[in-house]
């Protein structure tokens, strides 16, 4: 049987049969069907919502676990499901410290521009 080391023999030396090439190409998409697989769910009405599950292989390939967050990018017709980043603090608390420290500082400067 003509094998994926005949395949790569030939390609090192740059010359493929056309038999060579159709081979390779079918080993390439079979192995990228083995890599893609569709997982069918419902939708059901829960309130004012349309709700559905993820199946097991999502939550494991995504790394959630119950009670994460999820989002969804849109573009054209495709929706990509990814797990949400972690908010950060709007502002760390280093920050926080250092402007009140600048408001004590210069707390008479800051009167003084307000009364004028």
């Amino acid at each position: 049987m003509y094998g994926i080391n005949n395949l790569d023999n030939e390609r090192k030396i740059g010359i493929m049969t056309l038999e060579s090439i159709r081979i390779y190409m079918y080993t390439i998409i079979e192995e990228v069907m083995t890599m893609m697989y569709a997982l069918k769910r419902s939708t059901r009405k829960s309130g004012h919502s349309v709700i559905t599950t993820l199946p097991p292989d999502v939550m494991s390939k995504l790394e959630l676990v119950s009670g994460d967050n999820v989002e969804f990018v849109i573009k054209d017709n495709v929706v990509e499901l990814r797990k949400a980043a972690e908010k950060k603090e709007a502002v760390s608390q280093d920050f926080l410290k250092m402007a009140e420290e600048v408001l004590e500082e210069y707390d008479q400067a800051f009167r003084g521009l307000v009364d004028r």
